[in-house]
């Protein structure tokens, strides 16, 4: 994984051992948008910028899931 700093890595972390379900794949599949997009920022700068919007999208529905899943 490309992080940046500690709190990123703690985040992911956190996503693996904690999250369940599929906001945990939801939450995963935001990671690896943002990781590509990064490797791929200098070579396809369009892709790059679809790749983060999707990962914006698959972070939201993460977050909602997680909150559905909660019952809230």
């Amino acid at each position: 994984m490309i992080f940046e700093n500690e709190f990123d890595r703690e985040l992911a972390n956190c996503i693996n051992e904690t999250a369940k379900g599929h906001s945990r794949n939801c939450a995963r599949s935001a990671i690896h948008h943002i990781e590509m997009a990064w490797e791929i920022k200098d070579i396809d700068p369009e892709m790059a910028v679809f790749r983060s919007i999707t990962a914006e999208e698959e972070a939201a529905t993460a977050v909602f899931l997680a909150l559905k899943e909660r019952g809230y």
